[in-house]
């Protein structure tokens, strides 16, 4: 049930705050993550350690060590170099520098949501896949509502936010909410654009858009019910006082295709595919995000060309 979920947070090292300077080398650091050299990367910044005088650069290099090993760990686990509980206590290895990123700098929501990242995929390798995971989806939101508090403008705790809740079961059995979850999504993508706004080179991560689709084509409304209840999501979203839940409202007050949700998550899987489909070689992250549109479109019926 969660396996999606788990596995999207294993490809969002690229939701990085980008509102501010950063010094030469974490851009190089980010730079070969972006290209899967998750170790070079790694070892860059192991290097410049030492070299890091406040609690808030000690900070900036934990996360991404956390990032970065959470990262390696997945690619290897996916060409089978590693498994069981070694690569559980790889995950517990990125938990732990997501632990001294947030010792160093309580204020960088990095900290939290690389620790989620990394206790959703230490549960999604368990020999239980499945009830491990949801058994620390508390946990998870938790860390990730923490990270959206610190810095609402940064996009990815919100997109991951948006897959436990479409993910985790309803109530009465857990917190699941496939409206929210749209609504969480949408947020996501909005926050990633205002990110961008002073850093043009960096992209609006594809997988926003399919993960989107899919909170779309779980909620499942018709576009007479979206329009109908758009006034009522904008009533909540303004009543609502907690700076994370009245995002559960979000769609209220952004402007929306005129077509059911279903037209919608095929648009979208469309996109990522028009931005994919024609180039020579794709990365990691790039192939999965064409993998997980193909599939998606496939779930709704629809005819897709192979690459």
């Amino acid at each position: 049930m969660l396996k999606r979920l788990l596995a999207f947070c294993a490809y969002l090292a690229f939701t990085l705050s980008m509102l501010h300077a950063i010094p030469a080398y974490l851009e190089q650091a980010d730079e070969l993550t972006l290209v899967d050299k998750n170790a070079e990367s790694f070892s860059l910044l192991v290097a410049a350690l030492p070299d890091a005088t406040t609690g808030p650069e000690r900070a900036e290099i934990y996360w991404r060590l956390s990032m970065d090993s959470l990262l390696d760990a997945g690619n290897r686990s996916a060409a089978g170099t590693v498994s069981g509980e070694s690569l559980r206590a790889l995950y517990k290895e990125g938990e732990s520098y997501a632990d001294q990123a947030i010792a160093q700098d309580p204020d960088n929501p990095m900290g939290y949501y690389v620790k989620a990242c990394n206790l959703g995929m230490w549960a999604q390798s368990s020999p239980r896949p499945l009830l491990t995971a949801l058994s620390k989806a508390d946990s998870m939101r938790s860390l990730l509502v923490k990270a959206a508090q610190v810095d609402p403008q940064v996009a990815g705790p919100w997109a991951v936010l948006a897959q436990l809740y479409e993910k985790v079961p309803g109530w009465p059995f857990s917190f699941g909410n496939a409206t929210w979850a749209v609504s969480l999504g949408r947020k996501a993508l909005t926050g990633t654009t205002t990110e961008l706004a002073d850093r043009a080179e960096r992209e609006v991560p594809l997988d926003y858009s399919t993960e989107l689709a899919s909170h779309l084509t779980k909620r499942g409304w018709s576009s007479e019910k979206r329009a109908h209840e758009q006034a009522n999501q904008a009533r909540l979203f303004n009543s609502t006082s907690d700076p994370v839940e009245k995002y559960f409202y979000f769609e209220g007050i952004v402007e929306i295709p005129p077509m059911s949700d279903r037209e919608e998550a095929v648009q979208l899987c469309r996109f990522v595919l028009s931005q994919l489909d024609g180039l020579s070689s794709l990365t990691l992250r790039q192939t999965a995000d064409l993998k997980n549109a193909r599939e998606a479109l496939a779930a709704l019926g629809e005819k897709v060309a192979m690459r």
